[in-house]
């Protein structure tokens, strides 16, 4: 049976600590939830001091009971599932579970995931992340952007927790690492434990680490750009979510010099950009080709001067499944492409409250003396 050594300080006698069975899989969960840097954050490509939240069995339409998620500081999403060496569902199964907890997830809007969130931790992921994070180090407004960015594109790290790694699920991590090119993010981590007396040791080990197993002759990641996710859209098959896209992308780049666009390997994104009084600007709304719109209404409601802020709200939210605006809670809410600009006279009419609401600010520029700024940024969609 493996076992490590260690000592307190040099010249002390070595204590020898034998590698010993958790119990249960709630055990292995549990130590996790409790602490997440115990799973090798850059060998999933994250950085290794990136705070996280964990969130402990969120329930996911279809398919269970996830045992942790985790959402790090940089908007990346982590599904973990533990399982003990001697569960014969460690190999292929539990692979199948994984991704099947991660389709559930990648259908959910931020909003529908903050509300598990809050089910589960009894605060927002907003208020958790404010409290995991060093003061001063977290955008909060950037951080929606991010999280919503990878629930869309459904680009989740899925991690496969054991005991005692099982060559025979190394190589099928390590299979699908190498042959989806990491478009597919599936790891295998091994998380001995070790026990003598008083003294406690665990030992992580990735199986197959980013940089180390993943091909690198695999897609570069570029920004995307007009010409890139217009070819994406035109090969699409027909109907109101490729009509949409193809007309809103048009009228983007008909009415911006500037899109705010995205870094994601797998799906395109823009922001529409206004400028705001302070100099800055935002993105009112982004697209995703995907087939999600979602609009910036906290930094809009912030930034925008009130009343012209809260006209372009209820021009918006009288539109049919747009409604919802209005009352949000959420300061991102999101909505489906094809079942609200899919109808032509719906997004018609959408565009022209855009427009409406950059003549209404541009005029009131015209008006009122710009403020001192040191710096002009933008949210982009997440990569």
């Amino acid at each position: 049976m493996a076992r490590i050594s260690v000592r307190t300080e040099s010249g002390q006698p070595w204590q020898f600590l034998e590698s010993t069975p958790y119990s249960d899989e709630a055990v292995l969960r549990d130590l996790i939830f409790d602490e997440p840097a115990l799973i090798p954050a850059a060998d999933i490509g994250v950085a290794s001091d990136m705070p996280a939240v964990a969130i402990r069995e969120m329930g996911l339409p279809g398919a269970g009971s996830s045992d942790i998620i985790l959402v790090y500081a940089d908007g990346t999403i982590a599904i973990v599932e533990c399982k003990l060496a001697t569960n014969p569902e460690r190999k292929r199964e539990v692979i199948g579970q994984v991704i099947d907890y991660a389709s559930s997830l990648s259908e959910l809007t931020y909003d529908e995931f903050d509300e598990r969130v809050k089910g589960r931790r009894e605060e927002s992921l907003l208020e958790l992340m404010a409290k995991a994070a060093p003061s001063g180090e977290w955008d909060a407004d950037r951080f929606l952007e991010q999280v919503t960015g990878t629930l869309t594109g459904g680009s989740f790290r899925l991690v496969i927790a054991i005991d005692v790694m099982d060559e025979n699920l190394a190589r099928l991590v390590r299979y699908i690492s190498t042959q989806s090119r990491g478009a597919l993010q599936v790891f295998g981590l091994e998380l001995r434990y070790h026990a003598s007396g008083d003294l406690e040791a665990i030992v992580p080990h990735i199986a197959n680490p980013v940089g180390r197993e993943h091909s690198t002759d695999g897609p570069t990641v570029e920004r995307w750009n007009p010409e890139r996710f217009a070819a994406l859209v035109a090969r699409m098959g027909p109907g109101p979510l490729k009509t949409a896209l193809d007309d809103i992308l048009k009228f983007a780049v008909q009415n911006s010099d500037q899109l705010n666009w995205g870094w994601a390997e797998t799906y395109g994104a823009f922001g529409y950009p206004v400028s705001c009084p302070d100099g800055t600007t935002i993105s009112v709304f982004s697209v995703y080709s995907t087939g999600q719109l979602t609009m910036n209404l906290k930094v809009l409601r912030e930034k925008m001067p009130e009343a012209h802020a809260e006209e372009f709200v209820r021009e918006v939210s009288s539109l049919p499944g747009f409604d919802r605006l209005r009352d949000a809670n959420s300061p991102l809410p999101q909505f489906r492409i094809a079942a609200t600009l899919g109808d032509d006279e719906i997004r018609a009419t959408f565009k022209d409250a855009v427009l409406t609401l950059q003549r209404r600010v541009q005029q009131y520029l015209d008006d009122v003396p710009r403020l001192d700024v040191t710096s002009n940024s933008a949210p982009t969609p997440s990569s």
